[in-house]
C-alpha cells in the first residue's frame, strides 16, 4: 500500500534529495545550518573549507530555495531552513525515501457555479483583472527573483575583488553615476516612502547591469559566457519587462521564453562559490 503524502511535501523531499545527493557532507551542513550561526561561523564550527560550503549554501538556496537568508552577522550572512523543511523532521529519514511509493493526497474540489463574475475595478472588465492575476502568478514573479539574482551576483563578484567600495572603483560611466545619485536625491526628499535599496547597484536599470559585465570581463568570465548574457539580458529580460512595467500582458510564448532564460541562469550559477 503506498504511503500518501501531499504534492507540496512530495515536491520538497524530491528537492531536498536533489540538493544533497550522495553527498554526507552536504546533508551535515543541511541538517546544522540554524538561524543564529552565520556561514562563517559554521564553517569555523564545522571544519568545512570555504569553497565547500559556499556552494552548498549556493546550492540550498539559489538552486533549490531550502534555506533563505534572514539576516548579517559580522558581514556574513545568516541562513535558516525554510518552515516546511523544518517541519518534516529529522532529514536523515528522508534522504533514501523511495518517492516511488508514495502516492499524492487528492484534495476534493470545490464546484463553482457558472456564474459570470463581475470585476472588481472601476471601468476594467475580467479579462484585464485575469491577466493581471495571470502576470502576477509567472512573469512578474521570475522577473523579480532573476533582476535580484543577477544584481546580488554582480554585488558578490564585485565585493570580492574590491572589497565594500567597489561602487566607487568600477563605476567610471557618467550616465549610470548620474541617474543613481538623481535617484537617491529624490528619496532623500521623500523620506515617507521606502527607498529602493542600501546599495547603489539598486538604483540602477536593468540593462545597466550589463556594463558591470563588460567593464569587469575578466571576472564575471570565470562563471559565465559575458557576450551571451548581455545579448540575453538586453534581448530577452529587458523586452518582456518593459511590456510588464507599462502592464501589458506577455503571450505566452513569451512567458515561455522568460522561464527558460531564468532556468538557465538557474542552472549555470546553482554550483558557483563567490
Amino acid at each position: 500500500m503506498k504511503r500518501v503524502m501531499s504534492s507540496e511535501k512530495r515536491e520538497l523531499v524530491k528537492k531536498f534529495q536533489e540538493a544533497v545527493g550522495r553527498s554526507a557532507q552536504r546533508l551535515r551542513i543541511l541538517k546544522e545550518i540554524n538561524k543564529k550561526e552565520s556561514v562563517k561561523d559554521l564553517r569555523t564550527r564545522l571544519s568545512i573549507p570555504q569553497p565547500t560550503i559556499s556552494k552548498a549554501i549556493t546550492r540550498f538556496s539559489q538552486g533549490y530555495g531550502l534555506i533563505t537568508p534572514i539576516k548579517k552577522k559580522n558581514g556574513s550572512l545568516v541562513f535558516d531552513k525554510i518552515p516546511l523543511l523544518k517541519q518534516i523532521g529529522n532529514l536523515d529519514q528522508w534522504v533514501r525515501f523511495n518517492l516511488e511509493e508514495t502516492g499524492e493526497a487528492i484534495i476534493p474540489k470545490k464546484i463553482k457555479p457558472n456564474v459570470k463574475p463581475k470585476p472588481g475595478t472601476p471601468f476594467l472588465d475580467m479579462k484585464i483583472e485575469n491577466d493581471a492575476r495571470k502576470m502576477a502568478e509567472v512573469p512578474y514573479f521570475i522577473l523579480y527573483l532573476l533582476e535580484n539574482s543577477i544584481r546580488k551576483f554582480i554585488d558578490a563578484v564585485l565585493y570580492k575583488k574590491y572589497g565594500t567600495d567597489w561602487w566607487r572603483k568600477v563605476v567610471t560611466k557618467n550616465e549610470i553615476l548620474t541617474k543613481v545619485n538623481d535617484r537617491k536625491k529624490l528619496e532623500g526628499m521623500n523620506k515617507w516612502h521606502v527607498p529602493r535599496g542600501e546599495h547603489e547597484l539598486f538604483y540602477t536599470d536593468l540593462e545597466d547591469l550589463t556594463y558591470f559585465f563588460t567593464k569587469e570581463r575578466s571576472e564575471f568570465e570565470k562563471h559565465l559566457d559575458v557576450d551571451l548574457w548581455v545579448t540575453r539580458i538586453k534581448k530577452e529580460v529587458k523586452l518582456s519587462r518593459n511590456i510588464i512595467d507599462h502592464h501589458n500582458p506577455l503571450p505566452q510564448r513569451e512567458i515561455d521564453r522568460l522561464t527558460r532564460t531564468f532556468e538557465d541562469w538557474k542552472r549555470q550559477l546553482t554550483d558557483v562559490a563567490v
